[in-house]
């Protein structure tokens, strides 16, 4: 896709944030935390302009220099199969989606194994490597291990002895290849980001293509409410981009085109949807990041790229009927939610249009199977009800999908912090 680089004309670029505004962000994230009231909520940043290095360089033999103590390596994946012994309760059983392997994760020992489809098992990470989660790929030929490198407390206190690793393990053919270290976050910029706290990898969806996956790193619970640090890992290579300093850890908040050349991603800090986002797109080729819906224009949130690859659908509420205070409020008398409406957007051009014109909140847009229906939620304050929406994204002609309508009452509320779900109506999609 060779519009990324392409789009400017008035289109800002990533730029990153100085380390005193994140400071004022993190404390300010914090204090959301443990406040009831909405005084607390991240202050505006603006869109960064400056794409994040590789971490490392691409799929080099591992050689961590943090680990924790005692020193633990990954076990060869091909030695002579062994039994699996743990005393702990906390074991995870996760299987490849073919059906073949299985992932045994050992929560208490932090040690992983494979059980092969001849039922053998073998050892990849020996007791004490911090094994906490894995994700297989779709395809399942790659298996992504976090190591959290967290240590036993000392006085009470939390501690580790490095950032969260992700380490690959690739099959193929029937044959476990070594683990290898794929990605490493700075350890500084982590211990930042988490302020003080242990910090974790969270997975989101692999693109299409099963070659690259968006995570988060980060800290847990409340502080995580507010965004992560967001990163694109191609998992044969080792590249790592970074679409920006923050995003919000919401699976509705990107989409990977359909042939997985980008990413669509919603970013900016803070937990609220009405305040301080924007849109980026990640070229997975180049390792691009261009913004394409900037905040002085619109805040945009819920994204979905069309099956066809021509067109991404969002939802968004212009800039100018937002602001800070329409932060909190998240109900439809709040105009910063009231007025949120579905556009489309030309990757090619980053042009981007009302789906139509009907006047009432819109949310929640997915496409059809075939891309040939847009479907979304809307609100009928008439009639007190949301309704699911079928339209055509061509015309913008929409029709009412009748089963679906629930009564809204006008003091619904809009989902976490305006973050909409709208299960029960996302119910009658079709094929979804």
């Amino acid at each position: 896709m060779m519009l990324l680089a392409q789009v400017t004309g008035g289109k800002e670029r990533n730029k990153g944030i100085g380390m005193h505004h994140r400071i004022l962000f993190l404390m300010s994230t914090l204090l959301v935390s443990f406040l009831a009231s909405c005084t607390g909520n991240a202050p505006a940043i603006e869109p960064p302009t400056t794409v994040m290095a590789t971490p490392m360089s691409p799929m080099a033999t591992p050689q961590p220099t943090v680990t924790p103590s005692p020193s633990p390596s990954p076990a060869p994946a091909t030695a002579t199969p062994t039994a699996v012994h743990s005393q702990s309760e906390q074991i995870r059983r996760e299987t490849s989606p073919n059906g073949q392997w299985i992932a045994i994760i050992d929560e208490a020992a932090g040690s992983l194994a494979l059980e092969g489809p001849d039922g053998d098992t073998s050892n990849v990470f020996l007791e004490g490597s911090t094994v906490s989660a894995v994700k297989w790929s779709p395809d399942g030929k790659h298996l992504l291990i976090e190591r959290t490198n967290w240590l036993p407390p000392q006085e009470g206190r939390p501690r580790a002895s490095g950032p969260p690793e992700i380490w690959g393990v690739r099959i193929e053919d029937g044959f476990v290849e070594p683990a290898v270290l794929l990605f490493r976050p700075d350890a500084e910029e982590v211990e930042e980001q988490s302020l003080g706290a242990l910090s974790e990898i969270v997975f989101g969806r692999w693109a299409p293509d099963d070659q690259h996956i968006l995570l988060w790193v980060g800290a847990s619970g409340s502080i995580r409410a507010d965004g992560n640090a967001p990163w694109v890992l191609n998992v044969t290579t080792g590249d790592a981009v970074r679409p920006a300093d923050w995003s919000l850890v919401n699976p509705r908040y990107y989409s990977w085109a359909p042939d997985s050349s980008a990413l669509a991603i919603t970013v900016g800090g803070g937990r609220s949807a009405q305040f301080n986002k924007w849109l980026n797109i990640v070229n997975l080729d180049s390792g691009d990041v261009t913004t394409v819906v900037s905040n002085t224009e619109q805040v945009p949130g819920i994204v979905a790229w069309s099956p066809k690859g021509d067109l991404i659908a969002y939802a968004a509420v212009p800039a100018e009927q937002t602001d800070r205070d329409s932060c909190c409020p998240i109900n439809f008398k709040n105009p910063a939610i009231a007025a949120r409406r579905v556009y489309l957007l030309n990757p090619e051009t980053g042009k981007y249009r009302r789906l139509n014109r009907i006047d009432a909140y819109q949310d929640t847009p997915i496409w059809s199977e075939d891309g040939e229906r847009l479907h979304y939620v809307q609100w009928e304050p008439a009639a007190e009800t949301i309704v699911l929406m079928a339209a055509d994204p061509v015309t913008g002609e929409a029709q009412p999908i009748e089963e679906s309508r629930q009564p809204a009452p006008p003091d619904t509320l809009v989902g976490y912090y305006g973050q909409a779900r709208w299960d029960e109506v996302l119910y009658y999609v079709p094929d979804m």
